[in-house]
């Protein structure tokens, strides 16, 4: 049907794309599925690896941008615009399958990676660290403790610039880069990250959301 009539390019980039014609789009269909499956799967797979690699003895890194800021516990607005951009993107999405396919796809590939990182990258936590206290996670997984050796790289920045990159709208693709820079600055204020997390989670990203492009083609 739809994939017939647009068989020179990718059904992803399709903005007028509708669930309609989604479903009746056998690889839209398949990747789809797979991808939702996958992400519950890795949330999953998740809340058993993360306290496994906090219990880890990891090295402690020499941060120079760190050693200059006094650390302040900043989880309550941090979560905040992170719960907040989520739901907003969700909303600006939920109409639009295609964009939002991709936008699952690059977030699996970016916490696919992110758990080799984690797991090849043992790092214990800045010092001054204050520990990102999530206050809906916290009450549902990790056995109620805090996780504060997931550290390379940054989810919390990964997933904001994923939420950034998915958006079609230019004004709410500014907000939420914007939304991306206030986290970052938090996560840094709260040393709940080395800036070597934030960096790599700035590079990583971009690179799984073009990838995102040739997975869902």
């Amino acid at each position: 049907m739809f994939a017939r009539e647009n068989l020179h390019r990718p059904f992803i980039v399709a903005p007028t794309l509708s669930w309609k014609e989604a479903w009746g789009d056998r690889q839209f269909c398949g990747v789809f599925c797979l991808i939702l499956a996958y992400l519950i799967g890795m949330v999953v797979f998740l809340n058993r690896f993360l306290p496994y690699i906090n219990q880890r003895q990891g090295i402690v890194l020499r941060d120079p941008v760190l050693a200059h800021i006094p650390s302040i516990d900043l989880s309550v607005r941090l979560f905040s615009v992170i719960y907040a951009s989520s739901l907003v993107v969700f909303i600006h999405l939920v109409g639009k399958p295609g964009p939002l396919l991709r936008g699952l796809v690059a977030l699996a590939l970016v916490y696919t990676i992110r758990v080799v990182t984690l797991y090849f990258v043992p790092l214990d936590p800045p010092i001054g660290c204050i520990p990102l206290a999530d206050p809906f996670v916290l009450h549902f997984a990790y056995g109620n403790v805090l996780v504060t050796r997931d550290l390379f790289f940054s989810g919390h920045t990964a997933c904001m610039l994923t939420l950034a990159l998915s958006v079609r709208s230019r004004t709410l693709k500014r907000i939420l880069f914007v939304a991306l820079a206030a986290v970052i600055v938090m996560l840094l204020i709260q040393h709940a990250h080395y800036t070597i997390d934030i960096l790599g989670a700035l590079v990583i990203t971009p690179l799984c959301w073009r990838a995102s492009r040739r997975v869902t083609t």
